[in-house]
């Protein structure tokens, strides 16, 4: 369904930039002269309308059954407020438990790691 969709709107849109090229070129505007650019303006302008017309082919019935299909497929969304809660249990948890195994870094560990760093930087420039 989604390439009979793609290849559509692929189709329509070779189509358009063969019309434009006509239009351009029947209308004879070149890079020097803009003298029925307007026209052309309100063609593309106007062209969208055109769909109008045939609106009433559209079963706006048939149309809402199959959204209304489509919506009772869709699960609920879970509620922002509980899954926020989640995710700060599993942070708090986790934190928790990195700090239980010692997989942080305290103060003086950065900090001697930063000087040591520091040093390396300083002898390989020496």
């Amino acid at each position: 369904m989604y390439a009979l969709i793609m290849s559509t709107l692929n189709f329509g849109g070779l189509i358009s930039y063969q019309i434009g090229g006509l239009l351009i070129y029947g209308l004879s505007i070149t890079d020097k002269h803009f003298d029925n650019l307007w026209i052309l303006i309100m063609i593309a302008n106007l062209s969208t309308l055109v769909p109008l017309p045939f609106i009433f082919m559209v079963d706006f019935a048939q149309a809402s059954s199959v959204a209304d299909r489509h919506q009772e497929k869709v699960p609920a969304a879970p509620e922002t407020k509980s899954t926020f809660n989640n995710y700060q249990k599993f942070f708090r948890e986790s934190i928790l438990a990195m700090r239980k195994k010692n997989m942080y870094l305290n103060n003086s560990v950065y900090d001697q790691s930063r000087q040591q760093q520091k040093k390396d930087r300083r002898n390989s420039f020496g």
